[in-house]
């Protein structure tokens, strides 16, 4: 039996070379996340495309270049980091973010059920900490929800940590 063949995917060649698409992550309404690799620092990190058909609504387009602007400003220990943004030569939107290992709220209850009351006030301290300083910022989260809440573990205590993304 042999193998079929990779195809290689069509963002590829929307992006800056130094990016290496390793696969789609999901989709959605507005677009896709993708996970990268950096080939000059190979760093793994998260690509959000928006969509073609979104692309070429010009409204959405300012909105989503005010937004990767505001996203870019933000640095905080729980604010998804932005790293780049850009119009490929296609008209393709991207933005390069910090790749999290870890899972959405909205995964951890469907997988896990109801969050405890202890684990709910270490998750919900860190959103307001990000959100305030997004706040500071004068910046606003307009579509907050548990699956733009990703968990993962600290490295050095095995807790919680959270990130806002999107």
């Amino acid at each position: 039996m042999s193998a079929e063949p990779i195809k290689p995917d069509p963002l590829q060649n929307e992006l800056p070379k130094q990016y290496r698409v390793l696969g789609k992550i999901k989709s959605g309404g507005m677009g896709a996340i993708y996970k990268v690799e950096n080939t000059f620092t190979q760093q793994i990190c998260a690509v959000k495309v928006m969509k073609a058909d979104q692309s070429e609504n010009e409204i959405l387009r300012k909105r989503f270049i005010v937004e990767a602007k505001a996203a870019s400003l933000l640095q905080h220990p729980h604010i998804c980091q932005t790293y780049d943004f850009g119009i490929s030569e296609n008209n393709v939107l991207y933005l390069v973010m910090q790749w999290l290992d870890g899972i959405s709220l909205e995964q951890k209850v469907s997988r896990d059920g109801p969050v405890s009351v202890q684990e709910t006030t270490v998750i919900f301290m860190q959103v307001a900490t990000a959100l305030a300083h997004a706040h500071e910022h004068n910046v606003v989260h307009r579509d907050l929800k548990p699956d733009n809440i990703m968990l993962s573990r600290d490295r050095s205590g095995g807790g919680t940590t959270v990130h806002i993304v999107d």
